[in-house]
């Protein structure tokens, strides 16, 4: 049974999110995972994806040049990401 049905063959390298998962699922999933839980870890990974995004366009200050908030706020994402590693 194939992991991903709604799959496309050729990934789209203008979709950052979706390369991620795809390497996700071919090194963390388990082979015989089944297809509900492949679909429930998919959506799992899409909101992890959305919370960070909206963490850091609504984190960041205004203007078009970084500040030091910013680069704080991503280097304390950095930090958590790290500690939160195995």
């Amino acid at each position: 049974m194939s992991k991903q049905p709604d799959k496309p063959s050729t990934p789209d390298p203008a979709k950052i999110i979706d390369a991620q998962w795809r390497s996700y699922l071919r090194s963390v999933m388990p082979a015989n995972a089944g297809a509900n839980q492949v679909v429930e870890t998919r959506r799992a990974f899409y909101a992890g994806a959305a919370a960070l995004y909206f963490s850091i366009m609504t984190g960041l200050d205004g203007g078009t040049e970084e500040t030091p908030g910013d680069m704080e706020m991503i280097a304390s994402i950095a930090r958590e990401l790290q500690e939160f590693r195995p």
